[in-house]
């Protein structure tokens, strides 16, 4: 019977094979046609559903037995309770304490610095300055304040010269332009007079040569 049989997927003796199949294919499983964890699942979940059904049910029940308010009083006095309420205000405590100490160190402390003697030693300096200096102090704001006309006319003058200037330099950069223009516009003919003269002369050298070639 092996002889006949005829075998699906290749292998090396064919009665191992026939008896192979004949037991994969034959044999049956009882977890593959009756599904416990499934059953028991899905009973779980009916059991679920059911019971917040009947939650919700109970809910609109009581709702439309009454006036459907809610929880949320105003004389509902709840107290927030925290754990760490005590260690967080002893903390603060001891923050609050070391502040306190810390400013009344600074303020017992004087100052090592004296404002009238800093003002005695500028006077003195100003003196000293006074004494080398070539032109006495704030000489330039007291000629300012003195000779305001004659500021007023040199400041006038130096901002026709500065005109000038820049229209001159206008000028100039409008000539140099002019000139560059023209430069280039002089190499550019005598590239082109070099590149004509040059090609007439290969030309010419053309010429010569067929004249000789036709006479030899």
């Amino acid at each position: 019977m092996h002889r006949g049989y005829q075998n699906i997927t290749p292998a090396n003796n064919k009665v191992l094979k026939k008896l192979w199949d004949d037991t994969r294919y034959n044999q049956t499983y009882m977890h593959l046609h009756l599904k416990l964890k499934k059953l028991q699942m899905e009973e779980e979940r009916l059991a679920t559903v059911e019971r917040d059904n009947r939650i919700l049910l109970h809910k609109m029940s009581n709702v439309m037995r009454t006036k459907g308010t809610v929880d949320n009083h105003i004389d509902n006095k709840y107290i927030h309770k925290s754990l760490n309420k005590i260690k967080r205000q002893r903390e603060l405590e001891k923050i609050a304490w070391e502040n306190k100490a810390i400013h009344k160190r600074i303020a017992a402390q004087g100052t090592r610095y004296c404002r009238d003697v800093w003002l005695d030693e500028w006077r003195v300096n100003e003196r000293y300055m006074a004494n080398i200096c070539t032109f006495p102090q704030f000489w330039y704001d007291r000629m300012a304040e003195q000779d305001k006309p004659f500021f007023k006319e040199l400041k006038q003058e130096a901002c026709l010269r500065v005109g000038q200037a820049n229209r001159q330099f206008q000028k100039d950069m409008k000539f140099h332009k002019m000139q560059q223009h023209k430069h280039e516009q002089q190499r550019s003919r005598e590239k082109k007079i070099r590149r004509e003269k040059a090609a007439r002369e290969k030309r010419v050298a053309l010429e010569l040569d067929f004249i000789k070639k036709l006479k030899g």
